[in-house]
């Protein structure tokens, strides 16, 4: 267990965390996943109760944006974060209070080195846990690299994704390399890098998460309806959940009228009456 996180398997009620917290974090749950009010009680009821949710979190061709993202939020705040966590920002106080909900069990870069410990580490975690842990993965998996672990372990990057995945109760791939490969397969992909559902098509329970980072908001919103439901929020063709992708951006987007009418302006020095023009052109 990472010893950087204070995750202790206990229910959350066990705990000295003020109740009210707890209901304010249900309620803005609640809203982003739109479910309907009567959960809001189920969502509290569970995460008060539930022992911690098991996370084994695999690492590939990344830059550790993700980790970076989701375990700095992690931290204990420092001034500067406190005023928002307390006027209820779920950025921050979101995502600090999914500690309450975790046990990190495995994570490459926080867990042992490059050693032949470490695989049986994993191993032991993925016997312990077969079916009920949630396998979170970052970057784009390279099918000709073998790191580390792998030599030592005597397997690839791809066996290893494999093996994890199923035992797994749920996955997740988190950020726009995990999902697609984005720019590691730009060009001649010379490590014939993919993402996720690509590299082991016959994956189950798998939510895609693209972004680059992720957006943290979305990945608190889909582990605690896990963790409420037992299962994964409700999918689109490309396996992202519903709640977090369901419209385009673009469909806010102000000038996307002065798109369809095609009031388009070349240059970044627009005239007064072109101000809130469409300017995709020069970007």
């Amino acid at each position: 267990m990472v010893s950087q996180i204070d995750t202790p398997d206990e229910p959350l009620l066990s705990q000295k965390t003020v109740r009210e917290d707890l209901i304010k974090f249900s309620a803005q749950i609640a809203a982003v996943l739109a479910v309907p009010i009567i959960d809001l009680v189920k969502i509290y009821e569970t995460l008060a109760r539930t022992p911690r949710l098991p996370i084994v979190w695999l690492e590939f061709y990344y830059c550790s944006g993700e980790s970076e993202s989701i375990f700095s939020a992690l931290k204990k705040p420092d001034q500067h974060r406190q005023a928002s966590i307390e006027e209820g920002d779920l950025d921050s106080s979101g995502t600090k209070m999914l500690r309450n909900f975790l046990s990190i069990e495995y994570h490459a870069s926080l867990t042992n080195p490059a050693t032949l410990e470490d695989a049986d580490q994993l191993d032991d975690i993925i016997d312990r846990y077969s079916g009920q842990y949630l396998c979170i993965i970052e970057g784009a998996i390279p099918k000709d690299i073998i790191d580390a672990r792998g030599a030592i372990s005597g397997s690839n990057l791809v066996s290893k994704l494999q093996n994890v995945t199923a035992h797994a109760k749920a996955i997740m791939a988190v950020g726009s390399c995990a999902t697609s490969g984005n720019l590691t397969r730009a060009g001649a992909n010379m490590f014939r890098t993919s993402g996720v559902r690509e590299t082991v098509p016959e994956i189950q329970h798998l939510l895609n998460l693209p972004g680059c980072p992720v957006d943290r908001i979305d990945v608190v919103a889909s582990i605690v309806y896990l963790i409420t439901y037992g299962n994964l929020p409700a999918i689109d063709s490309e396996q992202r959940p519903h709640f977090a992708y369901g419209s385009e951006n673009r469909t806010f987007i102000e000038q996307m009228n002065f798109y369809k009418s095609k009031n388009i302006t070349s240059s970044t020095r627009t005239s007064l009456n072109q101000d809130c023009w469409c300017g995709y052109q020069p970007g």
